[in-house]
């Protein structure tokens, strides 16, 4: 099912794309950038993007409402019903 976000899934969307870095960018980034990746700041930083205008997060959750997956975008305020796709992970 799809929802929007609630406070208590940041931790999850965190964990989510913090490990799914940490896992597709192996290769591309060094590894003690990678290792310095923490959710606690991933946490602050997915709260700052949803304090900004027209930020939102979609959440794709299992039937026990627990995060599997999620996209966050921004509405483009010069193009009505369009937006950005600024990050998607899913486990």
């Amino acid at each position: 099912m799809e929802r929007t976000v609630k406070d208590n899934d940041l931790p999850s969307i965190a964990k989510i794309h913090i490990d799914n870095w940490k896992s597709i960018y192996q290769e591309n980034f060094p590894s003690a950038y990678l290792a310095g990746l923490n959710y606690n700041d991933a946490i602050e930083e997915w709260i700052k993007f949803l304090k900004q205008e027209n930020a939102f997060i979609y959440i794709a959750a299992s039937d026990d409402d627990s995060v599997c997956g999620f996209v966050a975008c921004k509405l483009d305020k010069q193009m009505p019903h369009t937006g950005k796709l600024e990050c998607k992970s899913v486990l």
